[in-house]
């Protein structure tokens, strides 16, 4: 599957069928990857956790191609600003590409906030490195200490538990 798959069978496989956030669709990307499905995007280890540029670039493209939705929403007072993905209504059939399992697995990762997904991809990816569990915490504690509170912790230990 390529990364602009990937995509849109994220896209297609959440209820509502929308991702709030550049960061919340890498790490969703990143999860659907670790559940099994193949994918050509490679993932690197970045300031929030794995990045994928392809993941990245193929947002960018589908969105210029109106295959995917793209708009940007104000946060707050502090002028922060969010961009929102969404696939259209017409173009839902994409969710086929990712099996039931993934599925399963994508909507469960949807009850979650994109700060336990960061914490618990970091987590993953120092995991995949060949660090054990307590080693691969230890590393992501420090990279994230103020994301890295118990009840983040714990949480991300429920995603990776479940991937498992």
């Amino acid at each position: 599957m390529t990364a602009d798959e990937l995509i849109l069978a994220v896209l297609a496989g959440l209820p509502k069928h929308e991702v709030r956030g550049k960061k919340r669709l890498q790490k969703l990307a990143f999860f659907v990857k670790q559940a099994g499905v193949e994918c050509d995007a490679s993932f690197r280890l970045w300031d929030y956790g794995p990045f994928s540029v392809e993941i990245a670039k193929a947002a960018d493209w589908l969105a210029a191609l109106e295959k995917i939705n793209e708009q940007t929403a104000q946060l707050g007072e502090l002028n922060t600003f969010m961009t929102i993905y969404s696939m259209p209504r017409d173009n839902t059939k994409a969710c086929d590409l990712l099996g039931s399992t993934p599925k399963q697995f994508l909507q469960f990762l949807d009850g979650y906030s994109t700060i336990e997904l960061e914490v618990a991809a970091t987590i993953r990816y120092f995991e995949n490195q060949g660090l054990p569990k307590e080693a691969a915490v230890k590393q992501t504690k420090q990279m994230k200490p103020t994301k890295t509170t118990p009840v983040v912790l714990e949480r991300s230990n429920e995603i990776i538990q479940q991937l498992s």
